[in-house]
């Protein structure tokens, strides 16, 4: 015995046969895209403004040896990730010369 499914559920199933392409509202559509994009931008911005403020993301020495680290020249891939933090956050590369680690000052430390 199968049961019916209920109406609703019906019509978000078939949703693409349910509306038309001139049924839809697109400046209302693209009001509500353009609001949770701007609260996600939000957001990202304040966790990035909280990690400048906190310098929690900033490390002095090896996370793998505990010795002294030296600055090395920055990466493509660094570049890349100072442009997306909006040059917020100053992301510098380090090198340890004690076990050959390379990598940038983003490793969060335990408080």
């Amino acid at each position: 015995m199968s049961e019916a499914l209920p109406a609703a559920v019906f019509n978000f199933i078939n949703f693409a046969t349910v509306m038309s392409p001139s049924e839809i509202d697109y400046k209302a559509l693209l009001q509500v895209i353009g609001q949770w994009v701007s609260v996600v931008l939000g957001i990202y911005l304040l966790v990035l403004i909280i990690l400048r403020v906190s310098g929690l993301y900033r490390i002095d020495r090896c996370p793998n040896c505990d010795g002294e680290l030296k600055r090395a020249q920055r990466t493509t891939a660094d570049r890349l990730l100072k442009s997306l933090s909006f040059n917020i956050l100053s992301l510098k590369r380090y090198r340890c010369y004690m076990c050959y680690w390379e990598g940038p000052a983003l490793q969060i430390r335990e408080m």
